[in-house]
């Protein structure tokens, strides 16, 4: 399984994912189910690849290996859009290494086939697909971006059972724990005043209310939504419904 977290910046996804894996070690039994956590993944690629220049070189050639008409519509359209050159770079490292990520959940199934694998991702491909559509876009653009993601045979995303966990907010709450967490705002943000953070927020919240409204009412994809408008000293409620659905 792949439980995705959703949730825009500040809602808390980070945080709920290390207590969701905490919770999950203490109430599954280890010697049925294997965590793997995003960390996990980065720490793979590492053992894989020992110098940085044979990692880029190997994630180029995985890369092209998997490439399709779907991968190559969804770049083109990162490099289609009215952002800077700088948002666009960063977009499709983003979405690259994304896709890469997925590449290297396979590997770790293939080699933990006697075990269940849960893979725990502070994000995932749904929760970028933000960068795929506007919130004017509606949903056809949502249905469009995962019926591309579904068919890209390369990362078998279709073939993986999925629980996507929603992660809801406010903008005021969210605007004051990233004013107050260390690393601060996106640093795509940084340039921006207060003005123009909270606008930003506001649309990365439809965004995401969009793609919660097509994974859970049109899709009826497997979820679970927690309400972190106020950050809660136990989630063990909402857990024990993800655990469930194991």
């Amino acid at each position: 399984m792949v439980i995705e977290f959703l949730g825009v910046p500040g809602a808390g996804k980070t945080y709920l994912t290390n207590s969701l894996i905490d919770y999950l070690k203490k109430e599954i039994n280890s010697s049925r189910f294997i965590l793997i956590t995003r960390k996990d993944i980065e720490n793979k690629k590492r053992v894989n690849y020992k110098s940085k220049c044979l990692k880029h070189i190997s994630f180029f050639i995985i890369l092209i290996r998997i490439m399709d008409i779907n991968i190559l519509t969804l770049l083109f359209k990162i490099l289609s859009t009215k952002d800077s050159i700088f948002v666009k770079k960063r977009n499709l490292i983003y979405f690259i290494y994304t896709l890469l990520n997925y590449n290297i959940i396979n590997q770790i199934k293939k080699e933990n086939s006697d075990k269940n694998c849960v893979f725990i991702l502070d994000e995932g491909l749904a929760h970028i697909s933000s960068i795929f559509f506007s919130e004017k876009d509606g949903v056809g653009d949502i249905m469009s971006y995962f019926k591309r993601i579904n068919s890209i045979k390369g990362i078998k995303y279709r073939d993986h059972k999925k629980l996507y966990i929603f992660v809801d907010g406010t903008v005021e709450k969210n605007f004051e724990r990233m004013s107050k967490r260390k690393q601060g705002f996106p640093m795509s943000w940084k340039k921006l005043d207060e003005v123009e953070k909270t606008n930003l927020l506001k649309e990365y919240v439809l965004k995401y209310e969009l793609k919660k409204n097509y994974i859970t009412n049109i899709a009826n994809e497997d979820n679970v939504v927690i309400d972190n408008t106020n950050f809660l000293t136990n989630y063990d409620s909402y857990f024990l419904k993800v655990k469930g659905l194991l």
